[in-house]
């Protein structure tokens, strides 16, 4: 059961949806703006590296009064990327809260337990079970920006054979309604909603760096020890014809005993 089917089967729902026959969605001309955020957007496609997407919402611009008690939205999942989890912002689901993470979109509201989550089961190519709604209809929260008006997060990784291209994560079939039992919907439904998506870029993992030079240096450097053996560098300082001190670098025979013999300070 989705969140639209929650609130058809309450009074609250039957307001809504009929407001929704008689024309009651927001008009075209303002809407509340919703995004899925990458923190990062540069992903290696190692298979191992964990990112995170971030979808959130923007009341603020174009309705900073009206108080909202619900959303819902699909997230649009590339194919080379794997989905972990998916939760609120406060790192559960299907929790009544209230939600102690300030930048939480249903920051301090109660929530209806079972219709608070983020989905991580990829159907179809999408996470289609994302659903928040506060548990009292006739509240909400007003005036949320991106900063503060957080949904769902996920984390993914991508997959070693993922294509190196630029791409992004998208959002279907959003919905929110307000507390006045007005309905707003991303255009692939109706009106009311614009979604944003940040670009991501995938790159291959950093070679690591070939090591059979480094063996050839290991070999000379332990050929070179069993051939010296018995003989230790040294450094002197002579003073020159100007006076000053001049270092010069010379050989010291140890011997089969390895006692040090009197250095010769060559001028």
């Amino acid at each position: 059961m989705t969140l639209r089917d929650k609130l058809v089967g309450s009074g609250a729902g039957l307001a809504l949806g009929l407001a929704g026959i008689l024309g009651s969605q927001a008009s075209a001309a303002s809407v509340v703006k919703i995004e899925t955020h990458l923190p990062q957007t540069n992903l290696l496609a190692d298979g191992s590296t964990v990112y995170e997407m971030d979808v959130r919402a923007n009341t603020a611009d174009d309705f900073p009064t009206t108080k909202f008690n619900d959303a819902e939205w699909d997230v649009v999942v590339p194919g080379y990327f794997t989905i972990l989890s998916g939760t609120t912002p406060n790192g559960t689901n299907n929790s009544s809260g209230p939600s102690a993470v300030s930048s939480d979109f249903f920051y301090n509201f109660v929530m209806d337990s079972g219709f608070n989550r983020a989905d991580s089961s990829v159907s179809g190519g999408e996470l289609t079970d994302n659903v928040r709604l506060t548990n009292n209809p006739n509240d909400g929260p007003s005036n949320r920006s991106y900063s503060n008006g957080w949904l769902g997060k996920y984390t993914f990784t991508v997959n070693t054979d993922a294509p190196l291209v630029n791409g992004n994560f998208d959002l279907n079939d959003v919905f929110f309604g307000d507390t006045n039992f007005n309905v707003y919907y991303s255009p692939d439904n109706g009106d009311g909603v614009s979604v944003f998506n940040d670009t991501y870029t995938i790159t291959a993992p950093q070679s690591e760096v070939p090591l059979p030079s480094t063996g050839l240096l290991v070999g000379a450097g332990l050929l070179g020890l069993a051939a010296g053996r018995g003989r230790r560098m040294y450094g002197s300082r002579g003073r020159g014809n100007d006076g000053m001190y001049e270092g010069t670098l010379g050989e010291q025979d140890l011997g089969s005993s390895g006692r040090r013999e009197r250095p010769v300070i060559k001028n």
